[in-house]
């Protein structure tokens, strides 16, 4: 498709979304020993900064023993519950079914304002949309889907078929189901890797390596996402907060030079910049 035709396309669908009065749901899920960890501190703050004035933004906190306990305990047919869709269900469990819901890694966060309006509007026209990734690590026929790290969702949809759609399994990872039950989710419309911050570790299709470690997710060149993987190692986890902490620097100084540059915006960003190497530090009093 012609991306003007696209762009416009999507502000169509925004503005109906917005007309339709659904609730609009940022959410993040993580255990509680990694919620305060000051590594994501940036990235809760992008998200915060991002986030239209219409959209709740929703933190859920786990205790890692008891999402242990509940994935023990959910091995069926269909497979087993990991952690992390444990996490995920209790929220599904939680929202507005006829919510609309930004489902995003706390190792993940969203490039602009207008990327997380593209996500909303996408996933109002199919049902679900998101990055789109490849379980490398099992023989499932290169099986392309919809990832968890960045997927924007009806929340009904999803709940019709339960469960089972954040299981782990032979042929799936957390929510690949998804895309094995709609295929027709991996459209033109999907959020495809642009480029990463290192070398790339893993192929899509094929053998050839397009994404890894600090991968942009993007639509038609439109930069969608930041995914860093790794997220839960603490070498990881530094060097994400120095990339989250250097974007939240640039969003910043980009919302400032919007407005009439003036003494007072450099004042503020120079405290900003003194508080945020403070906080790193620990040197806050």
């Amino acid at each position: 498709m012609n991306t003007h035709k696209n762009i416009l396309e999507i502000n169509k669908l925004w503005d109906n979304l917005i007309k339709s009065e659904k609730e609009l749901i940022i959410a993040t899920v993580v255990t509680k020993n990694i919620a305060k960890n000051w590594c994501f501190f940036f990235r809760n703050k992008i998200i915060r900064l991002l986030a239209p004035s219409n959209i709740k933004i929703l933190n859920l906190e786990f205790d890692k023993k008891y999402c242990e306990q509940i994935s023990q305990n959910s091995h069926d047919q269909d497979g087993y519950l990991t952690i992390h869709g444990v996490m995920i269900n209790n929220l599904l469990n939680l929202i507005n079914e006829e919510s609309y819901c930004l489902l995003i890694d706390i190792d993940a966060f969203p490039i602009s304002r207008n990327s997380i309006k593209i996500a909303f509007a996408t996933a109002f026209h199919k049902g679900v949309n998101g990055n789109i990734q490849r379980t490398n690590c099992l023989d499932n026929n290169e099986h392309i889907f919809i990832a968890e790290s960045f997927m924007c969702f009806y929340t009904k949809k999803i709940k019709s078929i339960g469960k089972r759609a954040w299981k782990a399994n032979k042929r799936s990872d957390v929510s690949e189901e998804i895309s094995w039950e709609w295929p027709e989710l991996l459209d033109e419309y999907v959020f495809v890797p642009l480029s990463t911050t290192k070398k790339p570790i893993w192929p899509l299709e094929g053998n050839k390596l397009v994404y890894g470690i600090g991968t942009i997710f993007g639509f038609n060149n439109i930069k969608i996402s930041y995914h860093h993987f790794f997220g839960r190692n603490i070498i990881s986890q530094i060097h994400f907060c120095i990339i989250s902490f250097s974007y939240y620097l640039k969003l910043k100084s980009r919302e400032n030079l919007l407005r009439k540059i003036s003494k007072k915006n450099i004042i503020y960003l120079l405290r900003e910049l003194k508080f945020s190497v403070k906080y790193i530090f620990g040197k806050i009093s």
